[in-house]
């Protein structure tokens, strides 16, 4: 039996994923908070569903946090002016 599982073509999908809900809010002018509420409501749930079936590396998971955290970073700047 092979353990070594490849978990790229998964990993791929969730990274197009975060993606994608990062070009919805931006493109939407969304404001911080419906930002945030979407992430939490359809993002969360659908990278939690995915990292329970792949392992995905400690270094993905920063990276999407640092594009999620950028993303509200922006809309934080925009809503100040």
């Amino acid at each position: 039996m092979n353990m070594k599982f490849d978990w790229s073509h998964q990993i791929l999908a969730m990274n197009r994923t975060v993606g994608w809900w990062k070009h919805i809010a931006i493109d939407n002018n969304l404001s911080p908070s419906q930002t945030v509420l979407l992430f939490n409501t359809y993002l969360k749930p659908k990278l939690e569903y995915g990292m329970r079936f792949s392992d995905v590396p400690e270094s993905d998971t920063i990276k999407w946090g640092k594009e999620l955290r950028w993303c509200c970073q922006t809309k934080l700047a925009l809503a100040d002016r």
